[in-house]
C-alpha cells in the first residue's frame, strides 16, 4: 500500500532521485520553499520508503506549474502513482496545468502524454544549460 501525505522537506531528501532529476537542488531554499508552500504537494511512501513527490506550484488563481520527482526504484508502484496524479490533474481547481520536462527524458516525455497534457514546445538552455519541452493541460479541451 502506498500512502499520499503532505509534502513535508524531510521527504524531499529520501527520495533516491531519477537520473534526470538529480539537478534538483533541495539546498536552494527559493527552489524548495516553491515545492512546500506555493501549491498544494504531497509525498508518495511504501513502508517507509518516499518513492516520490509531487504538486503544483499557484503562479496565478488559474495556472499552476505541475511538477513530480520520482525515485529510481519506482517499479510497480508507479501505476498508483500514475493515477493518483491524474485525478490530481483532473480535480485542480486550475484551468491551465503546465509541466517542464528534460528534452532527453523520454520516461518523463511519454508519462506527461500518458497524463493527458500536450506538447507546446521547447525551453532552450532552460536549466544548466539543458533545454526542457514544456507540456500543458487545458481544462475543456
Amino acid at each position: 500500500m502506498i500512502d499520499i501525505v503532505a509534502l513535508q522537506e524531510h521527504h524531499l531528501w529520501a527520495i533516491d532521485l531519477q537520473e534526470h532529476q538529480q539537478q534538483s537542488d533541495f539546498t536552494d531554499t527559493e527552489y524548495v520553499d516553491a515545492l512546500l508552500n506555493n501549491g498544494k504537494s504531497y509525498a508518495f511512501i511504501r513502508n517507509g520508503n518516499v518513492l516520490g513527490a509531487c504538486g503544483f506550484i499557484e503562479e496565478t488563481t488559474d495556472r499552476a506549474l505541475m511538477w513530480a520527482l520520482l525515485a529510481k526504484n519506482i517499479k510497480h508502484a508507479m501505476i498508483h502513482i500514475h493515477k493518483a496524479v491524474k485525478k490530481g490533474i483532473e480535480n485542480a481547481p486550475y484551468n491551465r496545468v503546465y509541466a517542464r520536462v528534460h528534452t532527453d527524458f523520454n520516461t518523463g516525455i511519454v508519462w506527461l502524454n500518458m497524463l493527458g497534457l500536450q506538447p507546446e514546445g521547447i525551453e532552450r538552455q532552460y536549466l544548466k544549460g539543458h533545454d526542457f519541452a514544456i507540456f500543458s493541460k487545458i481544462k475543456g479541451l
